[in-house]
């Protein structure tokens, strides 16, 4: 009965010793199994860290190729188009002639010495508006300007009438042998129509664009403000 009982004993002794290797070595795989886990787990944080830096670069890189090196071959006068396609009548009627620009109410001293010599000396006369002081005319191939007391640039046109061939152009391009489709682009419906002419409306400021009876093109074009003082 002693024998019998020891050999259980003993039994269950190497059934427990059995189970607990078992258990320990379960564990050992267990935490070898999480120790791989959190050492990946940890490999992917820094990769997912690192990443912000190479992307943080590459709007520069982008940024960099998309500056021209040189300018572009865009000359003034275009320059000056493109600038004024979306502005009001008055803006898109400023003129360029002889690679300078200037409108309505603009200073003289900030123009004339610019437009080099004139087609005849300027002159000056007295209108007959009361209260008015002298007007000062400069004529130019195909181009006037008048100028008030104040020295402010009241009206300006260009024609084919007198010194023919003047290469005056608004900046929305409208200029002597422009069509009438090509003003209506440039400048949308005139405010009135009178089939030889168009007049364009910007508060005090008008653009009249008149029309030869023969080809039907522009061939005379001028600008005033009457709030400009004279």
């Amino acid at each position: 009965m002693k024998i019998k009982t020891g050999i259980i004993i003993a039994a269950v002794l190497t059934a427990l010793c059995a189970g607990g290797c078992a258990n320990g070595q379960k564990e050992s795989q267990t935490g070898t199994v999480a120790l791989a886990t959190t050492t990946a787990a940890a490999t992917e944080a820094a990769t997912t860290t690192e990443a912000p830096e190479t992307t943080t670069e590459a709007p520069a890189k982008t940024e960099a190729a998309q500056t021209p090196d040189e300018p572009t071959d865009t000359t003034q006068a275009e320059a000056d188009a493109l600038a004024a396609s979306d502005g009001t009548v008055k803006e898109k009627s400023a003129v360029v002639y002889r690679g300078v620009t200037f409108n309505i109410g603009d200073k003289a001293d900030d123009v004339i010495p610019k437009l080099g010599d004139q087609s005849k000396p300027s002159y000056k006369e007295k209108p007959c508006i009361p209260g008015a002081g002298e007007l000062e005319h400069f004529t130019y191939d195909g181009l006037y300007i008048t100028v008030t007391q104040f020295g402010l640039i009241c009206d300006i046109g260009f024609n084919n009438t007198e010194n023919p061939g003047s290469d005056a152009v608004t900046v929305s391009g409208i200029g002597l042998g422009s069509t009438p489709e090509q003003c209506k682009e440039a400048l949308g419906e005139p405010d009135d129509d009178y089939g030889f002419m168009y007049i364009y409306r910007d508060g005090s400021f008008s653009l009249s664009v008149s029309f030869d009876e023969d080809t039907g093109n522009v061939f005379m074009i001028s600008s005033t403000d009457m709030d400009i003082p004279l």
